[in-house]
Protein backbone atom coordinates (compact mmCIF):
# COMPACT_ATOMS: atom_id res chain seq x y z
CA UNK A 1 0.00 0.00 0.00
CA UNK A 2 2.84 2.37 0.86
CA UNK A 3 4.44 1.63 -2.50
CA UNK A 4 1.23 2.60 -4.33
CA UNK A 5 0.99 5.90 -2.42
CA UNK A 6 4.61 6.71 -3.24
CA UNK A 7 3.96 6.08 -6.95
CA UNK A 8 0.88 8.30 -6.89
CA UNK A 9 2.79 11.07 -5.15
CA UNK A 10 5.65 10.80 -7.67
CA UNK A 11 3.11 10.94 -10.50
CA UNK A 12 1.60 14.13 -9.06
CA UNK A 13 5.06 15.72 -8.71
CA UNK A 14 5.90 14.75 -12.29
CA UNK A 15 2.64 16.23 -13.59
CA UNK A 16 3.22 19.40 -11.60
CA UNK A 17 6.71 19.74 -13.10
CA UNK A 18 5.30 19.16 -16.58
CA UNK A 19 2.72 21.90 -16.04
CA UNK A 20 5.48 24.32 -15.02
CA UNK A 21 8.06 23.41 -17.69
CA UNK A 22 5.92 22.85 -20.81
CA UNK A 23 4.11 26.22 -20.87
CA UNK A 24 7.40 28.08 -20.36
CA UNK A 25 9.15 26.18 -23.13
CA UNK A 26 6.11 26.78 -25.34
CA UNK A 27 6.48 30.53 -24.87
CA UNK A 28 10.10 30.38 -25.95
CA UNK A 29 9.20 28.35 -29.02
CA UNK A 30 6.40 30.74 -29.96
CA UNK A 31 8.70 33.76 -29.70
CA UNK A 32 11.35 32.03 -31.81
CA UNK A 33 8.72 31.01 -34.35
CA UNK A 34 7.39 34.57 -34.60
CA UNK A 35 10.91 35.87 -35.16
CA UNK A 36 11.75 33.27 -37.80
CA UNK A 37 8.47 33.95 -39.62
CA UNK A 38 9.31 37.63 -40.12
CA UNK A 39 8.74 38.06 -43.88
CA UNK A 40 11.44 40.74 -44.04
CA UNK A 41 14.03 38.07 -43.17
CA UNK A 42 12.52 34.90 -44.63
CA UNK A 43 13.83 33.24 -47.77
CA UNK A 44 11.53 31.65 -50.32
CA UNK A 45 12.01 29.45 -53.34
CA UNK A 46 10.21 29.82 -56.65
CA UNK A 47 10.31 27.02 -59.20
CA UNK A 48 8.82 26.94 -62.68
CA UNK A 49 8.20 23.45 -64.07
CA UNK A 50 7.03 22.38 -67.52
CA UNK A 51 4.00 20.17 -68.05
CA UNK A 52 5.06 16.91 -69.66
CA UNK A 53 3.88 13.38 -70.45
CA UNK A 54 3.95 10.86 -67.64
CA UNK A 55 6.89 8.49 -67.94
CA UNK A 56 7.26 7.33 -64.32
CA UNK A 57 10.94 8.28 -64.17
CA UNK A 58 11.48 11.99 -64.90
CA UNK A 59 7.89 13.07 -64.29
CA UNK A 60 5.67 13.54 -61.26
CA UNK A 61 1.99 14.24 -60.68
CA UNK A 62 1.22 17.36 -58.67
CA UNK A 63 -1.99 18.93 -57.43
CA UNK A 64 -2.14 22.55 -58.46
CA UNK A 65 -4.31 25.16 -56.75
CA UNK A 66 -5.76 24.80 -53.30
CA UNK A 67 -9.09 26.43 -54.13
CA UNK A 68 -9.96 24.12 -57.06
CA UNK A 69 -7.24 21.43 -57.21
CA UNK A 70 -6.41 19.58 -60.40
CA UNK A 71 -3.54 17.26 -61.31
CA UNK A 72 -0.77 18.08 -63.75
CA UNK A 73 2.18 15.93 -64.73
CA UNK A 74 5.42 17.90 -64.63
CA UNK A 75 9.07 17.17 -65.24
CA UNK A 76 10.81 16.63 -61.88
CA UNK A 77 13.51 19.19 -62.69
CA UNK A 78 12.45 22.84 -62.73
CA UNK A 79 13.29 24.87 -65.82
CA UNK A 80 13.58 28.12 -63.88
CA UNK A 81 14.39 29.03 -60.26
CA UNK A 82 14.89 32.22 -58.26
CA UNK A 83 18.57 32.02 -59.29
CA UNK A 84 17.54 33.04 -62.84
CA UNK A 85 15.30 35.92 -61.73
CA UNK A 86 15.99 39.63 -61.37
CA UNK A 87 12.84 40.33 -59.38
CA UNK A 88 9.36 39.21 -58.44
CA UNK A 89 6.57 41.71 -57.87
CA UNK A 90 2.97 41.75 -56.69
CA UNK A 91 0.92 43.90 -59.08
CA UNK A 92 -2.55 45.14 -58.18
CA UNK A 93 -5.05 46.35 -60.78
CA UNK A 94 -8.73 47.23 -60.72
CA UNK A 95 -9.45 43.62 -61.80
CA UNK A 96 -7.42 42.00 -59.02
CA UNK A 97 -3.79 41.14 -58.45
CA UNK A 98 -1.13 39.00 -60.07
CA UNK A 99 2.50 38.10 -59.60
CA UNK A 100 5.03 39.22 -62.18
CA UNK A 101 8.47 37.66 -62.45
CA UNK A 102 11.30 39.15 -64.46
CA UNK A 103 14.03 36.75 -65.54
CA UNK A 104 17.69 37.64 -65.93
CA UNK A 105 19.51 37.09 -69.25
CA UNK A 106 19.81 33.31 -68.84
CA UNK A 107 16.26 33.00 -67.48
CA UNK A 108 14.88 35.07 -70.36
CA UNK A 109 16.54 32.74 -72.83
CA UNK A 110 15.05 29.72 -71.01
CA UNK A 111 11.54 31.25 -70.91
CA UNK A 112 11.70 32.21 -74.57
CA UNK A 113 12.84 28.77 -75.73
CA UNK A 114 10.39 26.77 -73.61
CA UNK A 115 7.43 29.04 -74.39
CA UNK A 116 8.19 29.02 -78.14
CA UNK A 117 8.33 25.22 -78.35
CA UNK A 118 5.60 24.17 -75.90
CA UNK A 119 2.47 26.10 -76.87
CA UNK A 120 -0.65 24.61 -75.26
CA UNK A 121 1.25 23.07 -72.34
CA UNK A 122 1.49 24.64 -68.91
CA UNK A 123 4.15 26.31 -66.85
CA UNK A 124 3.52 24.99 -63.34
CA UNK A 125 4.74 27.34 -60.62
CA UNK A 126 5.68 26.21 -57.14
CA UNK A 127 6.84 28.24 -54.17
CA UNK A 128 8.35 27.08 -50.92
CA UNK A 129 7.43 29.53 -48.17
CA UNK A 130 7.40 28.06 -45.58
CA UNK A 131 6.08 24.84 -47.14
CA UNK A 132 5.67 23.94 -50.81
CA UNK A 133 2.58 25.31 -52.55
CA UNK A 134 1.71 24.68 -56.20
CA UNK A 135 0.67 28.24 -56.88
CA UNK A 136 -0.36 28.44 -60.54
CA UNK A 137 -0.42 26.59 -63.84
CA UNK A 138 -0.84 29.10 -66.68
CA UNK A 139 -1.22 27.70 -70.19
CA UNK A 140 1.55 28.73 -72.59
CA UNK A 141 -0.21 30.79 -75.26
CA UNK A 142 2.68 32.64 -76.91
CA UNK A 143 6.45 33.01 -76.94
CA UNK A 144 7.73 35.03 -73.97
CA UNK A 145 10.46 37.14 -75.58
CA UNK A 146 10.89 39.81 -72.89
CA UNK A 147 11.61 37.50 -69.92
CA UNK A 148 8.52 38.65 -68.02
CA UNK A 149 5.86 36.17 -66.95
CA UNK A 150 2.63 37.07 -65.14
CA UNK A 151 0.27 34.71 -63.36
CA UNK A 152 -2.62 34.79 -60.92
CA UNK A 153 -1.56 32.99 -57.75
CA UNK A 154 -3.75 30.70 -55.71
CA UNK A 155 -3.02 32.74 -52.60
CA UNK A 156 -4.58 35.50 -50.59
CA UNK A 157 -3.14 38.96 -51.15
CA UNK A 158 -1.38 38.73 -47.77
CA UNK A 159 0.16 35.35 -48.67
CA UNK A 160 1.17 36.65 -52.09
CA UNK A 161 2.83 39.69 -50.52
CA UNK A 162 4.81 37.47 -48.09
CA UNK A 163 5.81 35.12 -50.93
CA UNK A 164 7.06 38.04 -53.04
CA UNK A 165 9.08 39.40 -50.10
CA UNK A 166 10.63 36.00 -49.34
CA UNK A 167 11.53 35.20 -52.94
CA UNK A 168 12.99 38.70 -53.47
CA UNK A 169 15.09 38.12 -50.31
CA UNK A 170 16.40 34.90 -51.88
CA UNK A 171 17.14 36.64 -55.19
CA UNK A 172 19.09 39.35 -53.38
CA UNK A 173 20.99 36.76 -51.35
CA UNK A 174 21.86 34.63 -54.39
CA UNK A 175 22.97 37.63 -56.45
CA UNK A 176 24.57 39.36 -53.45
CA UNK A 177 22.44 42.49 -53.83
CA UNK A 178 21.77 44.71 -50.84
CA UNK A 179 18.18 45.59 -50.04
CA UNK A 180 17.39 49.16 -51.14
CA UNK A 181 16.58 51.60 -48.35
CA UNK A 182 13.18 53.25 -48.67
CA UNK A 183 14.39 56.76 -47.87
CA UNK A 184 17.54 56.61 -50.00
CA UNK A 185 15.71 55.96 -53.27
CA UNK A 186 13.51 59.06 -52.86
CA UNK A 187 16.58 61.18 -51.92
CA UNK A 188 18.42 60.00 -55.05
CA UNK A 189 15.49 60.98 -57.25
CA UNK A 190 15.23 64.37 -55.55
CA UNK A 191 18.96 64.98 -56.19
CA UNK A 192 18.50 64.27 -59.93
CA UNK A 193 16.07 67.17 -60.39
Amino acid sequence: MDRLMEMQQLSRIFLLLLMIVVPNSGCLTNDATKESRNPEKQLGQLRVFLETHEDGIRSQRVKVLRSAPFEVVVDRAPILTEAELNRIELVQTELGYFIEIEADKRGSWILENYSATNSGRRFVISVVYPEQIWLAAPVIRARIADGIMRFSPDASIEEAHEIVLAVNNSIRKIKNIKKPKAGKESKDKAGEN
